[in-house]
C-alpha cells in the first residue's frame, strides 16, 4: 500500500513492546494479554497531533493480522488514535528491523535523506543490519520499563 500522496508528512516507525507496552506488564504474553500503558499512549497521541506523522508499524505485532487488529482497536478505544494498519514494514526473512524500515521507505519511493522520519523502539540491538547506520540517526530509544514518555524526548 503506497501513500505517496503523503510526501509532506513525517513518518513514524512504531515498535509496540517496550514503547507502548511496558516491560513487566505482560510484555512477553500473547498480544491479547498485553496491556497498553496509558501515559505512553497519551504521549504517542500528542506526538501525532503535533507532527501530523504517518504511523508505520515496525513492531513484531505486524506479523499477525489479529495482533494488528487488536492494536488498532486498543489505540482507537483507549487513546483516540486512529491508525492505518496497511502501513507496516515488510517482514523480510533473516533481515534486521533497520533493513525492513529502509526497505519500506524505498518501496514507497522515498529517499531516506530527503524526508522527515523517526523510529520509536526500545532496542538498538534490532538495528544491527546493513542499514543500521542510516536508521540509528533517526532512532529514539525508549526505556522498556518506562515506555514512551517525557523522559524519552
Amino acid at each position: 500500500v503506497s501513500f505517496m500522496g503523503d510526501n509532506n508528512r513525517p513518518v513514524l516507525f512504531l515498535d509496540v513492546d517496550g514503547v507502548l507496552c511496558l516491560a513487566g506488564s505482560g510484555l512477553y504474553c500473547l498480544p491479547e494479554k498485553r496491556t497498553l500503558h496509558p501515559p505512553a499512549v497519551a504521549h504517542l497521541k500528542q506526538l501525532l497531533e503535533e507532527t501530523n506523522a504517518c504511523v508505520v508499524v515496525s513492531s513484531s505485532w505486524r506479523k499477525k493480522k489479529n495482533s494488528l487488529e487488536l492494536l488498532k482497536k486498543r489505540l482507537e478505544e483507549e487513546g483516540g488514535i486512529p491508525v492505518d494498519f496497511d502501513r507496516v514494514t515488510p517482514v523480510v526473512e533473516k533481515k534486521k528491523r533497520d533493513e525492513e524500515i529502509v526497505a519500506w521507505l524505498r518501496e514507497q519511493g522515498y529517499n531516506e535523506n530527503e524526508i522527515q522520519w523517526a523510529v520509536l523502539d526500545d532496542s538498538e540491538n534490532k538495528m544491527g543490519g546493513s542499514e543500521a547506520k542510516v536508521v540509528r540517526q533517526h532512532l529514539v530509544v525508549v526505556r522498556s520499563s518506562i515506555g514512551f514518555s517525557d523522559v524519552t524526548c
